[in-house]
């Protein structure tokens, strides 16, 4: 019912920001004049149809590489896709601080979404300091060791604090091991166990209640994001560039800022048990930085547009340093400048290339991959910001021309990754990619004109 209801309105736009297949399915079934995100189209297969979109699934290929959280990366991607909607401006702008607004939340129901007594858990909040905690985590490659919650949990109760466990049923055993030790400290009566006990509606409440929540990369931390509360999130496996706390004053704790492309989810990660507990606290009470500990609190950077990360000495995180400056981030500083006039270089032919070109009609297209071509060499030659401006605007032109296009497509999703620094290799390596395209797109030009 809910399909039929989607397929009777025609869109202006529709934008898809998940990026598993069903969310290209229900895409594909969308009436809309403009689409971007991943799509399913009956002739060319999966596609992006944004810059921006395309770049999420580059990330994985070199997360090293990729200097913005996520929500900057959905942002930027929704303003491009309304950019596009809008033809008179045809500027790209970018998000301003922090710029996402949220609905006010409707107030959790005691009886259906808190399934605890009333009274407990009134008087629990309002008689003490209280600090959230997810102890659990969907992958395990995320979580943080029990027996250092148990000491953490110890040293805070000790501290004056007071707790409050959140988690799905599943994580309940985990929860009443943990509930368990304290009783054994004679300190149970300063913890609250809602593991299991509320509704997702239920925990972002108690999550807006507290002062600080404290737990590994969980749907936990991004709701204390959105309640605007304080989130000590604890990362190993998972990168906190691309999906961390996001936000202002929140703190990531890592052992280490060396992380593989393929996250390895489903192990243990000794990243996370090299962060001794002790040190936590002392960090939540004190604010002092071990020497073995990265620290690192959410900032706002203006000239980027971005949100980063920064120690207590403001240096970024490596993840964000200029070495991994990419062509994305080029194009992302220059968005809402004049473009580059696409008349305005001069076509001389590319010698390797007469004989495969020759095979095409004489065509805008045509002219437009001359144009990169030439650009690309002069660039390679002569390197320079105004070459490689004027390069990416000729491969923007491009992109719109070829937008259903499987073959262009992942070009532009392998070059999003390529760090652009030293310029000179970063130029031979897109060359290289552009050259290996247009022979599969040429083979396939060159198919279509003999099959019709």
């Amino acid at each position: 019912a809910w399909l039929e209801e989607l397929q009777r309105e025609e869109y202006t736009c529709s934008i898809n920001l998940f990026q598993e297949p069903y969310g290209a399915v229900i895409q594909s079934l969308v009436r809309a004049k403009i689409k971007r995100g991943l799509d399913l189209n009956s002739e060319s297969g999966f596609q992006y149809r944004s810059r921006w979109l395309q770049h999420l699934a580059a990330i994985p290929a070199n997360r090293a590489e990729n200097p913005y959280h996520a929500v900057d990366i959905y942002c930027r991607g929704i303003l491009e896709a309304l950019r596009d909607c809008n033809t008179e401006t045809g500027l790209f702008s970018r998000p301003t601080q922090w710029s996402y607004s949220l609905a006010q939340l409707p107030r959790a129901d005691i009886t259906t979404d808190i399934h605890l007594e009333s009274q407990k858990w009134k008087d629990f909040f309002q008689s003490g300091s209280v600090i959230a905690c997810q102890l659990s985590t969907a992958w395990i490659g995320k979580r943080w060791p029990l027996s250092h919650w148990k000491i953490l949990g110890e040293l805070l109760i000790q501290s004056g604090k007071k707790m409050v466990l959140l988690g799905a049923s599943e994580e309940l055993p985990l929860a009443e091991e943990f509930c368990d030790f304290l009783s054994l400290k004679n300190l149970n009566s300063f913890c609250l166990n809602a593991v299991g006990k509320t509704t997702l509606l239920g925990s972002a409440h108690l999550v807006e209640c507290s002062e600080l929540l404290i737990t590994g990369d969980t749907v936990a931390m991004h709701m204390a994001s959105a309640q605007k509360t304080r989130c000590i999130a604890l990362f190993g496996a998972s990168n906190p560039v691309e999906t961390g706390p996001y936000g202002p004053g929140h703190f990531v704790i890592q052992s280490s800022t060396t992380i593989s492309s393929r996250l390895p989810l489903d192990k243990e990660s000794r990243e996370l048990q090299a962060i001794q507990p002790e040190k936590v606290h002392t960090f939540i009470l004190k604010g002092e930085v071990a020497d073995d500990l990265f620290i690192w609190e959410t900032c706002w950077n203006s000239d980027a547009a971005r949100q980063e990360l920064k120690n207590s000495k403001g240096e970024l995180h490596p993840f964000q340093e200029p070495s991994s400056f990419s062509i994305l981030e080029y194009t992302d500083m220059a968005a809402g400048h004049d473009d580059i006039s696409l008349s305005s270089a001069t076509v001389r032919p590319i010698e390797d290339w007469n004989v495969k070109l020759a095979l095409c009609p004489p065509s805008p297209h045509l002219e437009m991959l001359q144009k990169i071509l030439n650009t690309l060499d002069q660039s390679i030659q002569y390197p320079s910001a105004e070459n490689l401006r004027k390069l990416e605007s000729f491969e923007q032109a491009w992109a719109q021309s070829t937008i259903d296009s499987c073959i262009w497509e992942a070009y532009r999703i392998d070059i999003n990754g390529l760090a652009l620094k030293p310029l000179s290799a970063y130029l031979s390596k897109r060359k290289q990619r552009f050259l290996h395209a247009l022979g599969e797109y040429f083979n396939q030009e060159i198919f279509v004109q003999k099959k019709s």
